[in-house]
């Protein structure tokens, strides 16, 4: 076992009471050490003002640069893919409104965790 998963992560977790069964899969540099990332590949301001323009104070999002292009954002494509899939729940009428959360990992083809929550808004769907 990873020595970061034995004395951090699982400690953490036991203390929070949060089950781990046979499905729960826990990532830790998946692909091994990142190279080429850091304040001197991340830095800066640029593209934090789309996300603040395209969400407002409304909707929560990581914070992290909208902008950009590298094969390691994938902040950006994670941002549009949850809004779509929120904006036709809406759409739907399966609830007035609705926020997607996706986690990703570098090195796994799809999100690690989706969450959906309809902030009290959802509706049933049957009879419909």
């Amino acid at each position: 076992m990873d020595p970061l998963i034995e004395q951090v992560v699982s400690p953490a977790l036991e203390a929070e009471h949060f089950p781990r069964d046979e499905l729960t899969r826990i990532f830790v540099n998946p692909e091994g050490p990142l190279v080429g990332g850091g304040p001197a590949a991340h830095s800066g301001l640029t593209g934090r003002k789309t996300g603040i323009d395209t969400y407002g104070e409304y909707a929560r999002h990581n914070g992290a640069a909208l902008s950009g292009k590298g094969p390691l954002r994938i902040d950006r494509i994670g941002a549009y893919a949850a809004r779509y899939a929120a904006k036709n729940v809406v759409a739907f009428g399966l609830a007035r409104e609705c926020e997607v959360q996706l986690s990703y990992s570098i090195g796994c083809a799809g999100p690690v965790s989706v969450r959906a929550r309809t902030l009290g808004t959802g509706r049933s769907m049957t009879g419909r």
